[in-house]
């Protein structure tokens, strides 16, 4: 399994200017990146596949991001913006070679209240029409879409494997797959190694984050279990660090981090040194 690291620990929104991090991570030991693209105006393909050319990673995932505005079940001009934004980041993706595309797509994080059956029925085939859209775009691109299950807190469409199976399998797209985060897991699941072998051959995507945000192996997630569970399923994805720090304000603001959990670069390196004793 390779190794890598989300760029939100070091900045947002991320830009052509802070492509000198894909050389430093490589430096840093990491297999691989992930570039959260907040604003696609602030990037360039050929310009990100220069950059990573040059790096020595071997691959750069796609991470989306869904804010206020962007929202596949939200009102007509939220959903326009959602697709219309998805859309633009998987075209850019095949210029730097990238094939996963990552995050909650469904829904604008944030977007969490109590609906009735009819409605969440109603939200479920609205969802699932627009993922059926983006799910033959991203193919037609050789991309595939892991969409990331969260914590109650941050949606109330999506807080577990089980749910995330039950839309893959309705929409049944080769492209469309699963992102889980050990992060959100630790909130929803009655036990992450199980979630992950629900997940099964549908989890394309893992991030590794601490219960607390902070370094991957300082806190209470039972990572030799979640092993034993990834060997279970075959799973030969990546696992990349998403662990957010007070240096980025507006990310540690939307993550809810008020507690500094570290520099930036220690919560990188010492916990990928965590993650190679486990999944080395």
């Amino acid at each position: 399994m390779t190794l890598g690291i989300n760029t939100f620990l070091f900045c947002s929104p991320f830009s052509n200017n802070n492509l000198t991090l894909l050389p430093t991570f490589k430096s840093w030991g990491f297999d691989c990146a992930e570039i959260a693209i907040e604003d696609p105006s602030l990037i360039d393909g050929p310009t990100i596949n220069s950059a990573y050319q040059d790096s020595g990673l071997s691959h750069i995932i796609t991470c989306g991001a869904y804010g206020p505005g962007r929202d596949l079940r939200g009102t007509p001009a939220d959903q326009q913006a959602a697709l219309d934004y998805t859309k633009q980041v998987l075209d850019m993706m095949p210029l730097y070679n990238s094939t996963l595309y990552c995050g909650p797509l469904y829904s604008a994080v944030g977007h969490a209240s109590a609906y009735s059956d009819d409605e969440k029925e109603r939200q479920k085939d609205l969802v699932s029409s627009h993922l059926t859209t983006l799910s033959d775009y991203a193919a037609e691109r050789g991309i595939r879409i892991a969409m990331e299950v969260l914590n109650r807190f941050e949606t109330d469409f999506m807080n577990s494997a089980a749910q995330a199976v039950e839309i893959v399998e309705r929409i049944n797209h080769s492209a469309l797959k699963i992102h889980l985060d050990t992060f959100h897991m630790n909130i929803e699941e009655k036990s992450i190694p199980e979630a992950i072998r629900t997940a099964g051959p549908h989890l394309a995507h893992l991030h590794a984050s601490a219960n607390h945000r902070g370094t991957p192996g300082t806190g209470t997630i039972p990572w030799l279990d979640i092993k034993k569970a990834l060997d279970d399923i075959n799973y030969r994805g990546d696992i990349v660090i998403e662990s957010f720090s007070t240096h980025i304000a507006t990310i540690a603001r939307a993550c809810c981090v008020w507690r500094d959990p570290g520099e930036p670069e220690t919560i990188a390196r010492d916990g990928l040194r965590y993650l190679r004793s486990i999944f080395d």
